[in-house]
């Protein structure tokens, strides 16, 4: 049982993945880990890595839309992130800089 609890408590929260939020548009948040996360830019830095990979496996280049990040605070309130992205064709993400 002590184990189930370590574990437990051990584990990122937050939403199950990558979730489409409209055409194109998709959102991924997590909390951090109660034990070594103290930034929410941490956090994001993971999220961004994780939304890069799941649009260049559909052979597109992730561009960021919005985020939103939150620092742990004392006693339990853990660190968090939020994004929200495209998958653009590269063509079209190099014209969406300019």
């Amino acid at each position: 049982m002590a184990t189930t609890i370590l574990l437990s408590a051990c584990q990122t929260y937050g939403t199950k993945g990558i979730v489409p939020i409209g055409p194109n548009m998709f959102m991924v948040g997590r909390l951090g880990n109660t034990w070594t996360d103290w930034s929410g830019s941490a956090v994001k830095e993971r999220l961004y890595k994780e939304a890069a990979k799941f649009c260049t496996d559909k052979g597109r280049v992730m561009y960021p839309m919005n985020s939103a990040a939150h620092d742990a605070q004392p006693f339990g309130e853990d660190a968090s992130a939020e994004i929200q992205f495209k998958c653009l064709l590269p063509s079209d993400a190099l014209a969406a800089q300019r």
